[in-house]
C-alpha cells in the first residue's frame, strides 16, 4: 500500500520525502508542482487507520485567506461530513483533485466572484474564533446572544454573571454576558439575558475592545496584550476614558473580552467574541501577590435563535404549556424531551420519591435518590434547559382520605387540576393508571383540551400512547371497550416479568431504560404534533401502539402499530 501511495506522487511531478514513520503513523514532506506560481510545500500526515480515515495536509510555509487552520496550516480539503472521504482514492490523486478545487475558490474570491467561488467550497462559516479552541479553558464558558451586533464605541466595560462549576481555585466557571457598555458611559448594546438563570449568581467585572481581527495565537498573554495595545492607541489622547476600565484589574477575576466581525453565516458577518480570564491573588491589605495568570475561554452564543437554530419547530414551541402528571420510567424521559424541545412552560405532578433501584430506568441518578421525583426533576431540567419554565408540585391525583380534620384544612385537588389544565394547552398522562387516565381524560373533556397518555406494557414488551382531542374521556372509553371486546388487538404483555423488589410492597414489572424510552419518545412527538400540526405534521393516528418481542418471545426493534380509533389499522 505505502508502495503505491508513494509511486503516486511521482505520478504526479511531486517530490516526497519521509519524515516521521512510528507507531502506525507516517508524515510525508511532499514538493508539489503548481501550474504558473511557486511549488508548494506540504506536509501530509497518514492516520494508523489509513486508508479508511482521511489523511491531513499542511501548507506550513503558506498562508490562505480561507480554508486553512491559522495555526497549525492544515487545509480544508474536505467538509466535516465523513462520505466526502473516498478510502480507495490514493492520496496524491485526493491531493490532485481537491487542491484544484481550493485554487479555484481562493481565485474566485480574490476576484470578488463569490458566485462562482460557491462552485467549488462548502457553504459553511469559515468563523475565525472556532481556530482558538485549542487553547480555552477546559469547562469554562462565557455565553452571548448570538444576535448582539458589534458594539458601538471602541472599548469600554461588560456586566456578566458568574457561576462557578467546581470548588477550588481556577475552578471552570460559566459567565453570561448581559450587556455591554461603551467607555464614556454610552448607551448599553442588547440586553441578555437566559428566561431561567441558574441558582444565584454574582457579578463577574469585565472589560472589553473592538479590533479587526485578534492575533493567531493560543497564548493568553499574548492576546491581552495585543488587546492593551489597542487600547492604548485609541486612548492616546484621551486618558481619562481609561479609568473604569483599569479599575477592572483590581479584582480576584476579571474577564477582558476582545470582540470582532467573523464570518458567522457563509458570505456574512456578525460579532464573535474571545476572553482572557485574569486571576490574582492579593495579601490582606489589598496588595497583589505576584502577576496574575491567564487563560483563553471562547464565546459561545446562547440566545434564543442560537439555541433554536437546529430545531426550528422549538420556535413555535416556547409559546406552549404542558401539564404533565406522572414523572417515572416514561414521564421523566418524556419531560426532558419536551424541555429540550422548547416548551415554553411545563408543570410537574407527581407523588412518589426517587429511590435508588428506580434509577435503571428514570432520567437522574444518585444525586436524586431520596428527593420527590417532580422536584428532582424539574430542578435538573430547570438548570439544564434556561429557555423552558418548569413548575412541579408533590401530588397524587385522586388520593382520598379518611382524616376529617384534612378534609376540612386541606386544599380541594379537583380545584387544582382544574385550574392548572384549564391555563395549559395540552394534558400528558405518564402515570400508566387506568383511574388517573379516566380522571384526566373527563378533565381535558370538560375544559376541551387535547390529552396525550403514553405508558408501557409489563415487562417492557410494549407500550401505548395515544392522542385524544375533541372529546377525550368518549375517546378513551371507546379504546378501553375495544381492548376488553376484543374488536382491537390488545397491547403486547409479559404477565410473568413482574418482581417485588426487597424492602418494597409494590410489585413492578422489570425492563430497562433504552426499551421504555421507545414510549417516552413517541409521546413526546406526540405532544409536539398536537400542539403543533402544521410545524411538525403527524400521520392521522390517535392511537399507537409499541411491540418490542415477536410471537417467538425474541427481542425485535421497535415495531409501532397505528390506528386512526380503535380498531381502525392505519
Amino acid at each position: 500500500m505505502l508502495t503505491q501511495e508513494l509511486a503516486a506522487f511521482d505520478t504526479h511531478g511531486a517530490r516526497q520525502k519521509v519524515i516521521a514513520q512510528a507507531n502506525g503513523y507516517l508524515v510525508l514532506d511532499v514538493t508539489w508542482p503548481l501550474t504558473g506560481v511557486e511549488n508548494l510545500e506540504l506536509h501530509i500526515g497518514f492516520s494508523p487507520f489509513h486508508p479508511f480515515a482521511r489523511p491531513l495536509v499542511s501548507a506550513p510555509n503558506a498562508t490562505f485567506e480561507r480554508h486553512q487552520h491559522p495555526f497549525s496550516k492544515v487545509l480544508c480539503l474536505l467538509t466535516q461530513e465523513s462520505r466526502q472521504w473516498y478510502s480507495r482514492q490514493l492520496v496524491a490523486d485526493f491531493i490532485a483533485e481537491r487542491l484544484e478545487r481550493l485554487r479555484e475558490a481562493l481565485g474566485a474570491r480574490a476576484a470578488s466572484n463569490m458566485e462562482r467561488a460557491a462552485e467549488f467550497e462548502e457553504h459553511a462559516a469559515d468563523t475565525l474564533v472556532a481556530y482558538f479552541g485549542d487553547g480555552n479553558e477546559k469547562a469554562s464558558v462565557v455565553l452571548f446572544d448570538g444576535a448582539m451586533s458589534l458594539p458601538v464605541g471602541d472599548f469600554g466595560i461588560l456586566e456578566l454573571q458568574y457561576t462557578p462549576r467546581a470548588q477550588g481555585e481556577g475552578a471552570p466557571f460559566e459567565a453570561l454576558l448581559t450587556s455591554v457598555r461603551t467607555a464614556s458611559g454610552g448607551g448599553f448594546a442588547k440586553t441578555f439575558g437566559l428566561p431561567s438563570d441558574r441558582g444565584n449568581p454574582a457579578t463577574l467585572p469585565g472589560r472589553w475592545v473592538k479590533v479587526d481581527k485578534p492575533p493567531l495565537t493560543n497564548d493568553p498573554a499574548q492576546l491581552l496584550q495585543f488587546a492593551e495595545a489597542k487600547v492604548g492607541e485609541i486612548t492616546q489622547a484621551q486618558r481619562n476614558r481609561l479609568a473604569d476600565y483599569r479599575a477592572v484589574e483590581n479584582n480576584t477575576m476579571y474577564l477582558t473580552g476582545i470582540v470582532f466581525p467573523d464570518e458567522v453565516t457563509y458570505g456574512a458577518s456578525g460579532a464573535s467574541w474571545l476572553f482572557v480570564v485574569g486571576r490574582r491573588k492579593f495579601d490582606g491589605v489589598g496588595k497583589p501577590l505576584g502577576a496574575p495568570r491567564f487563560s483563553t475561554v471562547l464565546g459561545q452564543r446562547a440566545g434564543e435563535a442560537d439555541f433554536f437554530a437546529r430545531f426550528p419547530v422549538g420556535k413555535a414551541l416556547r409559546r406552549k404549556r404542558v401539564l404533565l402528571v406522572g414523572c417515572g420510567a416514561i414521564g421523566s424521559f418524556a419531560a426532558a424531551e419536551l424541555a429540550r424541545s422548547g416548551v415554553g412552560e411545563i408543570t410537574l405532578v407527581d407523588g412518589d420519591l426517587l429511590e435508588p433501584g428506580n434509577s435503571v430506568r428514570w432520567l437522574l441518578g444518585r444525586t436524586a435518590w431520596g428527593w420527590p421525583k417532580a422536584e428532582a426533576l424539574a430542578g435538573f431540567l430547570q438548570r439544564e434547559f434556561p429557555f423552558t419554565k418548569v413548575n412541579f408540585v408533590f401530588n397524587r391525583i385522586g388520593e382520598a382520605t379518611i382524616d376529617a380534620k384534612a378534609a376540612k384544612s386541606g386544599a380541594n385537588q379537583l380545584a387544582f387540576f382544574w385550574r392548572e389544565a384549564s391555563q395549559a394547552d395540552i394534558v400528558v398522562d405518564c402515570s400508566a393508571s387506568t383511574e388517573v387516565q379516566h380522571a384526566l381524560a373527563w378533565l381535558c373533556s370538560e375544559l376541551k383540551k387535547p390529552f396525550v397518555m403514553g405508558y408501557a406494557t409489563e415487562g417492557a414488551v410494549g407500550g401505548v400512547v395515544a392522542r385524544f382531542g375533541t372529546d377525550p374521556v368518549t375517546e378513551w372509553s371507546s379504546l378501553q371497550d375495544a381492548w376488553d371486546q376484543g374488536t382491537m388487538p390488545s397491547p403486547l404483555v409479559d404477565p410473568g416479568q413482574t418482581v417485588t423488589p426487597v424492602g418494597c410492597n409494590q410489585p413492578t414489572f422489570v425492563g430497562g431504560s433504552f426499551d421504555l424510552e421507545e414510549v417516552s419518545l413517541a409521546v413526546a412527538r406526540g405532544v409536539v404534533g398536537t400542539l403543533c400540526p402544521d410545524d411538525y405534521p403527524l400521520s392521522k393516528w390517535t392511537i399507537s401502539q409499541l411491540r418490542l418481542r415477536n410471537d417467538e418471545g425474541e427481542r425485535i426493534p421497535p415495531s409501532w402499530a397505528l390506528f386512526s380509533n380503535p380498531g381502525q389499522l392505519i
